[in-house]
């Protein structure tokens, strides 16, 4: 019986990780993707690693590259995954999508003159719609437009990935986008004013009147104005500085 429940567990778990991660570098080569062609699977995962310079990735239409997906004739609002513009310093930054669909779907960096210089890709292109007919479509592009809000990345692991999804479910997808923002905004807020922090602040003002009261016991502040000066200029700087904590 303990056989049979653990060959049952392993099945389920190698049922949930059924998956593949298609490696995409960008930037290492100039403006390009590596590679600019995926062949991926509905539950893989493309996940974009900038390791050079400034660059991004957006979905565009196939037959619009160089614009967001949602200003699209094809996208007609509806949102694609876009990364935002990251910024290679010290570490590799990293987007990730999940592909829910085996419909073509076509990317580019939206930043500067980068998709008019050939830096485009694509998923799961077909004969018809190829990557080769999109790259040539992206180079005669006089303009390169970023869409208006980051959208799309996911976990490798979740099955809610959001690209690939109807216009319906992008839609609902954009709302819960701002109420999470919302929510968020809200949760700091409290936060900001919870007990915890009320009482390191009250910490703070002791710690602050103590170490400004505590002139050198050699000199009499009664018969020292340079003293009583030094004295006063603490006590002010320590509630500035209690006033900018409490704001903060």
């Amino acid at each position: 019986m303990k056989i049979s429940t653990l060959f049952a567990n392993l099945l389920c778990a190698s049922s949930v990780i059924a998956y593949k991660v298609h490696n995409v570098t960008v930037g290492i080569d100039g403006f390009s993707f590596s590679p600019n062609s995926i062949k991926a699977a509905v539950g893989d995962y493309v996940q974009f690693e900038v390791q050079q310079s400034i660059h991004g990735i957006a979905q565009a239409s196939f037959a619009q590259p160089c614009m967001p997906y949602a200003n699209s004739d094809e996208g007609n609002g509806t949102p694609g995954f876009f990364s935002g513009i990251l910024t290679y310093v010290d570490h590799v930054e990293t987007f990730t999508i999940r592909v829910n669909t085996t419909d073509p779907m076509f990317f580019y960096c939206p930043e500067a003159y980068h998709c008019e210089s050939g830096m485009v890709g694509a998923i799961n292109p077909t004969d018809k719609q190829t990557i080769e007919a999109f790259l040539n479509a992206a180079t005669q592009q006089s303009t390169n437009t970023a869409p208006a809000m980051v959208w799309g990345n996911t976990t490798i692991g979740d099955a809610a990935g959001l690209n690939g999804t109807s216009p319906s479910s992008s839609s609902a997808a954009v709302s819960s986008f701002t109420k999470v923002s919302s929510s968020v905004a809200s949760s700091a807020t409290l936060s900001a004013t919870s007990p915890a922090t009320t009482s390191a602040t009250s910490t703070l003002i002791t710690n602050m009147i103590a170490a400004s009261s505590s002139a050198p016991a050699a000199t009499s502040t009664s018969s020292n104005p340079g003293a009583i000066n030094a004295v006063y200029t603490k006590l002010m700087l320590s509630l500035v500085v209690v006033g900018a904590y409490v704001l903060v």
